[in-house]
């Protein structure tokens, strides 16, 4: 029995560490002022758009359940194809201006610094349209796939099989095929629930629309009794 305990407790522990979150927040933001929320980019390592399309709309799913209406990746892009033209470089100023144009009152900007075959790494930060301040931030990294080692399985069936082991083994092809790495290509099923488990855990800690900022404390309010004297006279 406590051998039982102990598994369980070192269960518990080791979740609380997958599920630990560094996410902030401005607490003194009223967030259900915000009705819509543009995502004007996903940046980083998705050089391919529908990969980029994928990952925005993962992230629309989120916003939906915390109450906030999203603007899609693929709408702003086509009414700031002049945002973005008139801009020498895009910078923080110019998705302010893009939430702006689309009258939303916050945008989502989501990046992608790490992706391979195996993990993903991504942040997402919500900015202001009316100072360029951030409202949250956070991030998480998760694994994506389920990467197959070509070379040890090949290896490993030459000492398995025994017919395998009196033959030679094929001369390698001169021209070797690399395939696309996730962000150079659409996500598969298995990458996509995989990355909608890992965007799941970067709005965990957003608010939702209805929550409002902090409202100041209200002065003690303080009782006083009054002891009225009845007196009587005889007649």
């Amino acid at each position: 029995m406590r051998k039982l305990i102990f598994i369980l407790t070192m269960l518990v522990l080791c979740v609380i560490g997958c599920l630990s979150r560094s996410g902030s927040f401005r607490t003194n933001y009223d967030f259900s002022g915000i009705d819509k929320i543009a995502i004007v980019a996903v940046e980083g390592q998705v050089p391919n758009y529908d990969a980029r399309f994928q990952i925005a709309d993962l992230f629309i799913m989120e916003l939906l359940n915390k109450g906030y209406a999203p603007i899609p990746l693929s709408q702003v892009q086509a009414k700031a194809r002049a945002v973005i033209a008139e801009a020498n470089e895009i910078s923080l100023d110019t998705y302010t201006e893009l939430g702006q144009l689309l009258k939303a009152p916050a945008i989502l900007i989501i990046n992608v610094p790490y992706l391979d075959e195996e993990d993903m790494s991504i942040t997402a930060q919500l900015i202001d349209t009316r100072d360029g301040s951030v409202l949250w931030m956070d991030q998480a990294t998760g694994e994506i796939g389920l990467p197959i080692k070509e070379s040890a399985r090949n290896q490993e069936d030459y000492l398995m099989d025994p017919l395998l082991m009196f033959n030679e083994p094929q001369p390698a092809p001169q021209t070797v095929i690399v395939p696309p790495k996730p962000g150079e290509r659409t996500l598969n099923s298995l990458e996509s629930q995989k990355t909608k488990n890992i965007i799941s855990s970067v709005c965990r800690s957003l608010p939702s629309a209805k929550t409002k900022k902090a409202e100041p404390a209200a002065a003690p309010v303080t009782k006083t009794k009054t002891r009225t004297t009845r007196t009587t006279s005889d007649w």
